[in-house]
């Protein structure tokens, strides 16, 4: 039987040795064929051999790196007709939780099989060093060493609030970027960050909310810059962050934008999904429902099917 799905398993990722169940599952399904990974460039020649022959629908069993690389080939290669599905069996799974797909890959399985199809918004992402796309959030900054200070129990324990307590961690080794911003074609304005995203959904770092507005089909961006203060005031921001409030906060810009370029004044460390890059100028521009994926009826980071932006 020809193959109508691919199933690209991430050997590599953070709980694959856990979810053999899961892969027997797919492995029986009618028309699929599952193809075990080992690096991202063996996932990028396996997506563009399977968009080769044809097929329409390229099940990813991995985390949000893994997602990213098989998720950018789908867009570059602009067959906009494929279908991406998530199996959560990585560590932070942002984007399949703000599709509503279950942590557990039996019951992702399960869900999938009978799970809608909708269109997504991407960030293209611009560089010195290349040009990469973002499904979920490009950040900047200090973001990598709030989590880097925790350790795995910490991380279980304080869960959505682990930003928190790594701010709290690492507040005397914070480094501060002076970034020239420029929105669409508007006047350029100069800030003194900690963090920067640019978040298409409203998750980052494992389910931490940094955008709660943000919807990854509403045809927009969420900037949100979180500028340096006094350590009483950033003190502060934690706090306001544990009540849901955060965008509010003074040390807080918060925009809605549909593209965005940055400059630094020193090589910044960014991120896109999880994977690291490094750049002094970056330009940011939202791609509008470019990608096709699966995802629960509900999908806590879609807007109703009435309300979608189509591109």
């Amino acid at each position: 039987m020809t193959a109508e799905k691919v199933v690209l398993w991430n050997a590599g990722a953070g709980s694959a040795a856990r979810s053999e169940t899961a892969q027997r599952q797919l492995a029986l399904q009618p028309g699929t064929k599952v193809i075990v990974t080992h690096s991202a460039e063996d996932a990028r020649q396996a997506t563009l051999q399977a968009l080769k022959t044809g097929i329409r629908e390229i099940l990813v069993a991995g985390g949000d790196g893994s997602i990213n690389t098989i998720g950018e080939q789908i867009i570059r290669s602009g067959c906009h007709d494929t279908v991406l599905s998530i199996l959560p069996i990585g560590t932070g799974n942002d984007l399949a939780r703000e599709l509503g797909i279950p942590l557990d890959p039996v019951e992702a399985v399960e869900m999938l099989t009978a799970a809608p199809v909708r269109r997504i918004d991407a960030i293209d992402v611009e560089f010195e060093g290349g040009r990469r796309i973002a499904l979920n959030t490009f950040s900047a900054g200090n973001t990598g060493k709030y989590t880097q200070a925790l350790t795995a129990e910490e991380k279980e324990r304080w869960g959505a609030w682990c930003f928190v307590r790594g701010a709290i961690d690492v507040l005397q080794d914070l480094e501060c970027y002076e970034l020239t911003v420029q929105e669409q074609d508007g006047a350029p304005f100069q800030i003194e960050v900690l963090n920067l995203f640019l978040a298409n959904g409203p998750g980052s770092g494992g389910g931490l909310m940094v955008a709660p507005p943000a919807r990854l089909n509403d045809g927009l961006l969420d900037l949100v810059a979180i500028c340096d203060g006094p350590p009483l005031d950033i003190a502060e921001l934690a706090a306001s962050y544990m009540l849901g409030d955060f965008l509010d906060h003074e040390l807080v810009v918060h925009r809605r934008v549909t593209g965005l370029k940055l400059q630094s004044t020193r090589p910044l460390a960014g991120a896109i999904d999880g994977l690291e890059l490094e750049g002094s100028r970056f330009s940011l521009q939202l791609l509008p429902a470019v990608l096709q994926v699966r995802c629960a009826p509900n999908a806590p980071a879609l807007l109703p099917v009435r309300q979608e932006v189509t591109g």
